[in-house]
């Protein structure tokens, strides 16, 4: 078995693999995939400062292998010009006689480390062939009730002894202890500023959105995922210059989500002139499934992985352009009330993601939140909890399953456009209409189709659909957890809102 976009840090060079990179950085040796970029970091004397592996963008451009980055050090471990990178990567640097490790902005090439061992990788597959790392069937039991996927919270593992790195953390080597980098006392992103022109703060994400795309397509990587969702219509909306190098795609399976995401996508080509296709959902052997799971250390057990056949039969050599991390800007967590909340529980936190509460995946929670700095507004507990959860345990991982050399790439992760989006104004983001406002900015011609939702006649077509939307988003959550309760049964919310 091979292991595409893999690395693992330790105290010797990793060989066991043909083809692996293996470069040290002080007295530790950072091995890689031989498909994972590495760029050189220096400072503005020109000393060297570290190393990125993996995909990044940095103001329009898209770095290559061998590339070098001047980057300035600054305070808490983070270059002066980390909410400037975007792309999915692992930053080494040094921090005085140490070294310091942290993850993109979203987790979205996130490892996992192991504190007693002194070791760090893209998963434990990688880990155990170093050193041996014990399964904690406990832990995937308290994850598993009441939802459709399995994948970890707050830094989890299902693995004794074994965390993921999560984004707005520095992991210092000289002590294997992670710390938080973001947000911190008295500092900003701990809530919205009540002063700030949500307008700017939208025009700013979107223009950082649209410079991403750029900076891919001008690399040659035109493949787009097209669905009938925001987050697509987002990613649509920062193209509109840039049509003529453009090729949108959508998956075609056999399920209701799908049909709508065909109709509109099929619309949205028709109607804005998109060169556009239809992919066919090529169904998975379980074999293939099990190599997935096996790639990714059995960190997610998610619907994603029945896309792994679906993904190497069409890989197109390059990188495909994404909406993941959309939603961590537009608050798809939030219910109404929020923004005036003085308090949210662990167990309430965990729900909003239909994570099921127990004493374990309480008690985790409730350790990240011991972390965050005093004077933290709930919505943005919420709305960060979305990045070092969601992003980071289950977008991050679920990247190692796929057998392919190019990952997808997602032009909203960079903490450039979370940061903005956390200082958006708590009675803005309660009005549920960031998303909106994007593509107004850009493209406000596109909204004259409705999102996730037909119209006219096809409303009949998907009347399933349109009877959800007449009941608020926090009922329906209740009620699908009152069914889980019941019925043991997987019902998500999957962010309506």
């Amino acid at each position: 078995m091979n292991f595409p976009k893999q690395y693992i840090l330790a105290d010797r060079p990793f060989t066991e693999l043909p083809g692996w990179h293996c470069s040290q950085v002080r007295q530790r040796w950072l091995s890689t995939a031989p498909e994972l970029p590495l760029v050189q970091i220096e400072n503005a004397a020109g000393e060297p400062y570290g190393l990125l592996a993996g995909w990044v963008i940095f103001r329009g451009q898209l770095l290559q292998h061998g590339d070098t980055l001047q980057l300035t050090p600054a305070d808490h471990g983070l270059p002066l010009e980390f909410d400037e990178l975007g792309g999915r990567f692992l930053l080494l640097l040094h921090c005085g006689d140490d070294v310091g490790v942290l993850t993109d902005a979203g987790g979205l090439l996130s490892p996992v480390y192991n504190t007693e061992q002194k070791i760090l990788a893209s998963t434990p597959a990688i880990l155990k062939r170093v050193a041996p790392q014990q399964w904690d069937e406990s832990r995937r039991d308290a994850l598993t009730g009441g939802k459709r996927e399995i994948w970890y919270p707050a830094g989890a593992t299902p693995y004794v002894g074994l965390r993921r790195l999560m984004p707005n953390h520095i992991l210092l080597l000289a002590n294997w202890r992670a710390q938080r980098v973001f947000p911190l006392a008295a500092g900003p992103g701990r809530q919205g500023d009540t002063n700030a022109d949500p307008a700017a703060l939208v025009a700013r994400m979107a223009d950082r959105v649209k410079l991403d795309v750029g900076a891919l397509l001008d690399a040659g990587h035109t493949n787009l995922h097209l669905t009938g969702g925001y987050d697509s219509r987002m990613v649509l909306a920062s193209c509109r210059e840039r049509l003529a190098q453009c090729h949108f795609q959508t998956i075609s399976a056999n399920n209701a989500d799908n049909r709508l995401d065909r109709h509109l996508a099929g619309q949205l080509a028709r109607q804005f002139n998109l060169s556009h296709r239809l992919i066919d959902f090529e169904h998975a052997e379980q074999r293939e499934k099990d190599a997935w799971l096996q790639r990714t250390g059995r960190c997610v057990e998610d619907h994603v992985l029945e896309l792994c056949r679906t993904v190497r039969v069409h890989d197109c050599g390059s990188h495909e352009i994404c909406g993941v991390g959309g939603e961590a800007i537009r608050s798809c967590l939030w219910f109404r009330g929020d923004g005036a909340r003085d308090r949210i529980s662990a167990a309430e936190l965990l729900g909003r993601d239909g994570i099921p509460a127990n004493d374990f995946s309480v008690g985790i929670t409730e350790q990240w939140l011991e972390t965050l700095p005093a004077g933290m507004s709930v919505g943005n507990i919420i709305d960060l909890s979305f990045i070092e959860f969601r992003l980071a345990g289950w977008a991050g991982p679920s990247v190692y399953g796929h057998q392919v050399a190019h990952p997808t790439m997602s032009p909203f992760n960079s903490g450039e456009c979370y940061k903005a989006a956390l200082a958006l104004p708590e009675s803005y983001r309660e009005e549920n209409c960031i998303a909106k406002d994007f593509i107004s900015y850009l493209w406000p011609e596109l909204l004259a189709l409705p999102i996730n939702r037909a119209s006219g006649v096809m409303k009949l077509a998907f009347l399933k659909r349109e009877l959800k939307y007449l009941v608020p988003l926090e009922w329906r959550e209740k009620l699908f957890a009152v069914l889980r309760a019941k019925t043991g049964l997987r019902y998500n919310t999957t962010y309506s809102r």
